[in-house]
């Protein structure tokens, strides 16, 4: 279920055109005009700890953007080991995730959600997760894994 790209050549180019093809800019350099290059800027500040009480997946670091059309949304995620997770969250979109540190274990379920499988990733790792898969994200080591998303509508 889940293909890892392991080429860094391949991952580079893959990012940069995700990441072209997500940022879209409404702001403008004088007043009246528009650019056509929208920046989003994620510092330690943009994460909301998302208690588990508020998220039925678990606890999460969380940043979001959400670009505007042609997009569901982004964000990056950061999960620390035994503290902060994902898990059986039903993806109803596609969603592109590449992973910029650590290490971790994704596990995806199928409907009707009778088995599944998990795969480790690590930090240059991009795959992608196809709409209506339970998904889960779990930190393996002491670094954070940390895992950037884009998903288009």
């Amino acid at each position: 279920m889940i293909r890892i790209i392991e080429n860094r050549r391949l991952l580079t180019g893959a990012l940069a055109t995700a990441l072209a093809l997500f940022f879209t800019w409404n702001a403008s350099a004088e007043e009246g005009e528009e650019s056509l290059l929208q920046v989003f800027s994620i510092t330690d500040e943009s994460f909301v700890q998302i208690p588990s009480s508020e998220s039925p997946s678990g606890p999460v670091n969380a940043a979001f953007v959400a670009p505007g059309v042609g997009w569901t949304g982004a964000g990056v995620h950061r999960f620390d080991k035994g503290k902060t997770w994902v898990r059986d969250w039903v993806y109803w979109y596609h969603e592109f995730v590449y992973v910029t540190g650590g290490r971790g274990k994704v596990t995806l379920s199928a409907p009707p959600y009778t088995t599944s499988e998990s795969t480790e990733v690590k930090a240059g790792d991009l795959f992608t997760i196809p709409p209506s898969m339970k998904v889960s994200f779990e930190a393996l080591g002491d670094e954070t894994f940390e895992i950037v998303w884009a998903a288009p509508e």
